[in-house]
């Protein structure tokens, strides 16, 4: 991400303190010295989620303030954790769900098992672009990490999980325009 504020930033160039998008709002609270309204037009909103990097912006070595973050997104899902991130790809992923639409030798791609999907594990601090898996060699790092995630999982309310073939199979995302009609007949209308 590239941060613009010539008026703020004295030292400019390459941060490596680990953000998220999420990051970005309490950041500019943060810069504007404004805190969150706890309500808007009588509706009191929720807490604001990430950490502020303002801190880093003219201090390359300053400690980041964002020390754990979880991703998920269709049964694929990661954790960050001070320097380390684990990882597990999901399948079906959305090509295969589709695939198994379309040919029904296929059909069991549309079997989830979140129990099946392998773990990574990356230390950032040494490898930032994720090139070396150190699953086998740090295997009570990896256990620790998806023991994180699940705590993470739990406190953010992503159970239970969902994937592509929940997608697909029309178990999630029916409106009542919709109800009824097969994934493969929406999918054939789109592409019309």
């Amino acid at each position: 991400m590239i941060v613009y504020y010539p008026k703020g930033i004295k030292t400019p160039g390459i941060r490596t303190q680990y953000s998220h998008v999420i990051d970005i709002l309490p950041t500019t609270l943060d810069i504007l010295g404004v805190k969150a309204p706890e309500s808007i037009r009588e509706i009191k909103q929720d807490t604001i989620q990430g950490y502020s990097f303002y801190n880093s912006l003219n201090d390359a070595k300053a400690i980041s303030n964002h020390k754990i973050q979880h991703y998920y997104i269709f049964g694929a899902r990661a954790i960050y954790s001070d320097g380390w991130k684990a990882a597990a790809a999901h399948h079906p992923n959305s090509i295969e769900a589709k695939e198994a639409l379309s040919d029904p030798k296929k059909a069991g791609l549309l079997k989830a098992d979140f129990d099946k999907d392998v773990w990574e594990l990356y230390n950032i601090n040494e490898d930032f672009n994720e090139q070396k898996d150190l699953a086998k060699k740090y295997p009570e790092k990896l256990a620790e990490l998806k023991k994180l995630f699940d705590e993470q999982a739990k406190k953010n309310n992503l159970y239970p999980l969902i994937d592509w073939s929940d997608v697909y199979q029309r178990k999630i995302h029916q409106t009542p325009g919709t109800e009824g009609k097969s994934a493969q007949e929406l999918l054939t209308k789109a592409n019309k």
